[in-house]
């Protein structure tokens, strides 16, 4: 069963219930045609040699409807500083940007001229991806507010809201990542599953809790506010910046 697995997938996060973080090791690769396992012995004037090569990615998907490939982003080496380096821009915007602020009745409020000013777009990722981060109050099923991102990936129409403590968790599991050890760490548990041909599995019971009501980040204020959170009317060329480029 081991023998036939061409790739190891595992989650790394998922901040809401619709976006999940994974990262990928691809155990066969495609060269000239044919494919090739991981790992490659070859010799040279009577030497042999053991040469890996690990195919590693991370993934972002939405999880909304029906899989189709502009749901999800591909994470690698390449782009990965680029993704953080976004994240850190839109934080940045949300906590000095004022971005948002708390009335006497501690209600949030979103400026609509500081979220414009203030969304971060992605684009030098390669594979023609595209993300954009936009500021945004969130509302969770309870109806309560609370200060966070809309994420949008590839199209409009696919995007995600991330209340500001999800958002970063996001941003942090980014940070920690190597790419290098994670793989390695996912083809020892490959290695050790196919010499034991087994793997023992536990069922854990988990209780339900009342969740409890998060507090603002932001303090008090007390000036006229606008308070917009529906976009406008926008092509995707237009909302992503690409409009005559």
């Amino acid at each position: 069963m081991f023998n036939d697995i061409q790739k190891i997938s595992r989650l790394l996060a998922q901040p809401v219930r619709n976006l999940l973080l994974r990262i990928h090791v691809k155990l066969v690769s495609e060269k000239e045609g044919r494919k090739e396992n991981f790992h490659n012995i070859f010799t040279i004037e009577g030497n042999s040699f053991l040469k890996l090569d690990l195919q590693s990615f991370l993934t972002l998907e939405l999880k909304k409807g029906e899989w189709s490939k502009d749901k999800v982003i591909i994470i690698d080496q390449r782009n990965l500083y680029q993704i953080i380096k976004g994240f850190e821009k839109c934080l940045d915007g949300i906590y000095n940007g004022g971005v948002f602020a708390v009335t006497k009745n501690n209600k949030i409020v979103i400026y609509s001229d500081m979220v414009e000013k203030h969304t971060v777009r992605i684009f030098n990722i390669g594979g023609n991806q595209r993300l954009v981060l936009k500021p945004a109050i969130i509302y969770d099923d309870s109806d309560v507010s609370y200060e966070g991102v809309i994420l949008y990936i590839n199209k409009t129409e696919n995007f995600v809201e991330l209340p500001i403590d999800a958002f970063e968790s996001l941003y942090h599991t980014l940070t920690k990542i190597d790419m290098f050890v994670y793989s390695q760490m996912l083809l020892n548990y490959y290695v050790a599953a196919l010499k034991n041909e087994k793997v023992e599995l536990r069922q854990v019971t988990v209780e339900n809790k009342k969740p409890q009501r998060r507090v603002s980040v932001f303090e008090t204020e007390q000036k006229e506010f606008v308070k917009s959170n529906t976009p406008t009317a926008q092509s995707d060329e237009e909302f992503f910046g690409l409009k005559g480029s």
